[in-house]
């Protein structure tokens, strides 16, 4: 809106509509503090001539200046586990950040294709075919990924993919009106055994859209 202000359209000046000046209000330790974002900052009002500017800045304080000494500290740390030069000679950042965050396109025919099927499940059974079938071909990537941080705690996988998870598909008896559990500290999904596949659908979206907070209250 600032960035497209018009004097007439908006009733008058900005400075005087909006009263902004070149600060930003940061919270510490529950004390809300202002800042500058340029010199004599809390003097200056924005302006229609000055917006760009403003806009600039403040993106400037909140991508970087801000966190600055937590990007410091981090990188501190890093560098007394992590020997840089080796890092810096080795990979490059795209690399770098694949191995500490994981990857990101995920292919989740390697995690069928490589999962564990226990307690009475195997990957020829029906009732894995339809998982599949759901998981697969009708899902979103948004909720292929809720369903592994529902099994696993992690929407990200392991630097060789997810065909290198220790997945575990676990049946967890025969029962239509109970929801799919997990234990994520050993990446396993429960699952009880259902007469159909539209329960199966329905009983696991319950489970991962209220895997957190208190969705099922």
């Amino acid at each position: 809106m600032m960035l497209n202000w018009d004097d007439v359209k908006m009733g008058g000046a900005m400075e005087e509509i909006v009263c902004r000046t070149f600060t930003v209000d940061v919270e510490q330790f529950g004390a809300v503090q202002q800042r500058e974002l340029k010199e004599n900052g809390a003097n200056l009002f924005v302006t229609k001539h000055t917006v760009k500017e403003f806009v600039r800045l403040y993106i400037d304080f909140q991508f970087k200046k801000q966190c600055e000494g937590q990007l410091a500290s981090f990188k501190k740390g890093f560098a007394r586990v992590i020997d840089m030069l080796v890092v810096k000679s080795l990979f490059d950042y795209e690399e770098v950040e694949t191995l500490i965050c994981g990857q990101h396109e995920l292919n989740f025919a390697e995690l069928r294709d490589s999962a564990i099927y226990a307690n009475g499940f195997q990957l020829g059974d029906v009732m894995m075919k339809w998982l599949w079938e759901i998981v697969l071909d009708e899902w979103t990537d948004e909720k292929r990924r809720k369903l592994l941080t529902f099994a696993t705690g992690s929407d990200r996988a392991p630097v060789n993919g997810l065909k290198s998870l220790k997945f575990y598909i676990i049946k967890d008896g025969e029962d239509d009106q109970r929801l799919p559990s997990s234990h994520t500290c050993f990446n396993q999904l429960l699952i009880p055994k259902y007469s159909r596949k539209e329960i199966l659908r329905e009983r696991l979206q319950t489970a991962i859209d209220n895997a957190t907070g208190f969705g099922m209250v």
